[in-house]
């Protein structure tokens, strides 16, 4: 099985409980080794989600007078490890066309700010969304569903946030919608950031 890990190979990390398994990390290998640890032999695999492909690609184009924003951004995907996700905002026209030479995050970053929206890569996929919205799919986070602890609060620049720990997640990531069932909180709230990890022996999910 080590010969599997190939530079630049897809590579998927799922985990879950039981018979609810989802992925937590698409992306790709960038780099694999094997040593021993005593008498344990362990390969370890740094993956990446495409991120130097992501930052360096580049496209010198036209596109012809009236050409949406989502055939653009269809063209950008085709040149990307990306899928594209599409538009949770409206789409747009640009009526003397478009042309663009240079970096793809650049062009899509031009047309997030022409939607007014917020261009966002991830798990393999590449979609625009309005800023205030959530994933409109629902987490539901309460102590019998996973809630660890007590949710605790800190304040930066006059907003409010909660710190909340769950059993590990794969539902969970930014932008998820989570309800929250706490002594401290009790609501909807928009994950901002966060991380899967081990804790010891436990596989937590933290957000913000």
């Amino acid at each position: 099985s080590i010969q599997k890990f190939k530079k630049d190979k897809a590579i998927q990390l799922k985990a879950g409980y039981k018979n609810d398994i989802g992925s937590l990390l698409p992306g790709v290998i960038i780099s694999s080794r094997t040593n021993y640890d005593g008498t344990d032999k362990v390969t370890e695999v740094i993956v990446g989600d495409g991120t130097d492909r992501w930052l360096n690609a580049t496209i010198n184009k036209t596109w012809k007078a009236g050409i949406s924003s989502d055939e653009i951004v269809k063209t950008c995907a085709d040149l990307l490890p990306f899928n594209f996700k599409g538009y949770e905002t409206d789409t747009i026209s640009y009526p003397k066309g478009k042309t663009h030479s240079g970096k793809i995050k650049s062009l899509l970053e031009e047309i997030a700010a022409d939607l007014d929206a917020k261009l966002h890569v991830s798990r393999g996929f590449i979609y625009f969304r309005k800023p205030e919205q959530a994933n409109t799919k629902i987490v539901n986070l309460n102590k019998d569903t996973g809630l660890i602890g007590t949710p605790t609060i800190s304040e930066s620049d006059g907003e409010t946030y909660y710190e909340v720990d769950s059993l590990l997640n794969y539902r969970i990531w930014t932008d998820s919608l989570v309800n929250i069932d706490s002594k401290v909180i009790s609501g909807k709230y928009k994950v901002i950031g966060g991380s899967h990890s081990i804790a010891g022996g436990d596989f937590v999910t933290t957000m913000e």
